[in-house]
């Protein structure tokens, strides 16, 4: 006869805590927990959220060979139904004593994340401590969400560090959500773990479920023209020019608190997601890694995308380019290498190879507008005064008329300009050289 004996009191705490936190993600009564049985330090189950198929797991207690196979089990599930995973993450260690056991639980965690890479979205939830090996699974994660208090995303303490800068920080410091934000690993900041879900729910609404499905089309009560949005000095502030072009005037920023010369979101138009860059100062390495990653998961999963550009030069020190040639290396490649619908406003100056790299006509956009106010350089305006003595800026009709822009529009178009391009593009079918992948 199989045992009735109850779990210790702290597991079973740990349990509830974790089905707590992931009923919340889904619709009431919705939650089927899969492996039940099998207790092991996580939670797997699958449900609706806003009445679509979601798998999700939760962990409790600490990774070992059973903990990984659930896991495992749960994306084959998720990968045959073509179905978002959802990773509520409070490691709790490694069972070391189950020696290589324990690696071997982590590779099977991370080969099931690969192999659902580009099919379905992952997106990780740090809910508490997520440390040691534990901290490559949001990073292999599509999305990362901490909420303020409790979450620490950390590779090694720095009390096991030699190094003099470790003395002075602590796990809780470095490894917090602001922190996280602040240095990339974390795309969302959330004030609670109640509302991490929340705000896994608003991301899901803009996501396709997998590779081959279409994203939710919102609703809108919105019209196509909007007032003009430039100022006096014929300038926009980018979340104002955000605003202006989304629907309901509405869109969801991703890593808004790292390297903000380049802004991600998405949002909708005329009901459809867009993945959306934004040129928003100077690049910088970092910038041009934020939005090469943003454009190969719009990418991999057929969003389009937008880019509003004014890139007009990059934030390097002299002894730094080496960073710089190679994040701008990866950020041209993303763009010429996408499929997926590109749609390119110049809507200040560009200049030179800041102007080529942001989804250029060069780089195969497939529209490319400008605004009548835009200009566009070979050199920095001020070099080629200096160097040329001549200002070497066009005007967006001289650059029209060499082909490289399709049409020159007013600020107030966009909207309705981006809308009709992108439905022109709805059935776009492109395909590449035999290969296996790209090496940038």
């Amino acid at each position: 006869m199989a045992s009735t004996a109850k779990p210790p009191a702290a597991t079973s705490a740990g349990i509830q805590t974790a089905l707590e936190r992931i009923q919340k993600l889904f619709d009431t009564g919705s939650f089927v927990e899969l492996s039940q049985m099998v207790e092991c330090g996580v939670v797997t189950g699958c449900g609706a959220v806003e009445g679509r198929l979601v798998y999700a797991y939760s962990q409790y207690g600490a990774v070992n060979a059973s903990h990984a196979g659930k896991i495992a089990r749960l994306y084959e599930a998720a990968l045959q139904m073509g179905a978002p995973i959802v990773a509520v993450l409070s490691s709790k260690g490694a069972a070391v004593a189950e020696g290589m056991q324990v690696l071997d639980a982590y590779g099977r965690i991370f080969a099931s994340m690969a192999d659902a890479s580009g099919v379905v979205p992952q997106i990780a939830v740090v809910a508490e401590a997520c440390a040691g090996t534990a901290a490559f699974i949001p990073a292999m994660s599509d999305f990362v969400i901490m909420p303020e208090h409790g979450a620490r995303l950390f590779l090694e303490s720095p009390a096991a560090s030699p190094e003099e800068a470790a003395k002075t920080t602590t796990p809780g410091v470095m490894g917090n959500a602001v922190a996280c934000a602040t240095n990339g690993l974390a795309h969302f900041v959330a004030t609670t773990v109640d509302d991490t879900m929340l705000l896994v729910k608003e991301l899901l609404a803009y996501l396709p479920s997998n590779n081959l499905d279409e994203a939710p089309i919102g609703m809108f009560l919105d019209e196509l023209a909007r007032p003009d949005m430039t100022d006096a000095d014929g300038g926009v502030h980018v979340y104002d020019l955000l605003a202006n072009v989304a629907d309901n005037q509405r869109y969801l920023e991703c890593r808004k608190a790292y390297e903000p010369s380049v802004v991600t979101c998405f949002l909708r138009l005329n009901g459809y997601t867009v993945g959306v860059t934004v040129s928003n100062g100077a690049l910088t390495p970092g910038a041009c890694e934020k939005a090469a990653a943003f454009i190969r998961f719009c990418d991999a999963f057929n969003l389009p995308i937008v880019s509003l550009s004014a890139a007009a030069a990059y934030d390097m020190k002299i002894a730094a380019q080496k960073d710089t040639i190679a994040a701008g290396a990866k950020l041209m490649a993303a763009f010429a290498q996408a499929t997926t619908p590109k749609v390119n406003v110049l809507v200040g100056t560009s200049v030179g190879s800041p102007y080529v790299m942001m989804n250029s006509a060069h780089l195969s956009a497939d529209v490319t507008f400008a605004w009548d106010t835009a200009r566009i350089s070979v050199l920095a305006i001020d070099a080629a005064q200096k160097v040329l003595d001549t200002a070497l800026a066009a005007a967006p009709e001289e650059v029209a008329a060499l082909g490289y822009i399709d049409q020159v529009i007013r600020p107030k178009e966009t909207r309705g300009k981006l809308i009709a391009a992108l439905e022109s593009l709805n059935s776009k079918r492109a395909s590449r050289h035999a290969k296996k992948h790209g090496t940038v």
